[in-house]
């Protein structure tokens, strides 16, 4: 997998979250991935790190407390989108996409997100930068962000990032779920 700038709203949440418009951080990462120790790769207007978990260790020393905050804020607003396919009937939203159903921020910026975040939960020991428990908290706010009281098409909508948000804060994630079983 990996991220391009194609839609806008992608665009839009990547400055949001890097606190810097398109052209300023995008000329950074092209500096990045020219050098050999890089774990970013860029192909076709493409970006993707190299392995996941490698790049978490050798950039998590960067992340700031400021760089979780921004990242909360984005995290919330991207993951919360509702999916607007479910403004049609069950039987067409197989052809959402025809009739213009999509959501603002692509499949992979949603996932990438939702990877992002089960490594704040998951290794926060990476973030060495961050104030203590930063990183399990902000993983904890999202998912609580995410789930309070949820409908139904929220839980649908992360339907195929939910082991993430699960990996990002189990309990967080489970007390969730136990509020919906309460609930039925």
């Amino acid at each position: 997998g990996g991220w391009n700038a194609k839609k806008p709203a992608d665009v839009t949440a990547m400055g949001e979250l890097l606190g810097k418009d398109y052209g300023e951080w995008i000329e950074n990462l092209r500096a990045d991935v020219l050098r050999s120790d890089t774990p970013l790769i860029q192909t076709d207007e493409k970006w993707r790190f190299v392995a996941r978990g490698e790049a978490w260790n050798a950039l998590g020393n960067r992340i700031t407390d400021e760089d979780l905050n921004r990242f909360e804020a984005t995290a919330i607003s991207v993951l919360g989108e509702r999916d607007p396919k479910f403004d049609l009937p069950k039987e067409e939203r197989y052809a959402a996409s025809i009739h213009g159903k999509e959501l603002e921020h692509s499949q992979l910026m949603r996932k990438g997100i939702a990877e992002t975040l089960a490594l704040i939960g998951s290794r926060p020991q990476a973030l060495t930068s961050c104030s203590f428990g930063k990183a399990e908290t902000t993983a904890i706010l999202v998912v609580r962000s995410l789930f309070n009281k949820a409908s139904w098409e929220r839980w649908a909508s992360l339907e195929s990032h939910l082991p993430l948000l699960a990996e990002a804060a189990p309990d967080e994630f489970l007390d969730a779920v136990e509020s919906v079983l309460v609930d039925l």
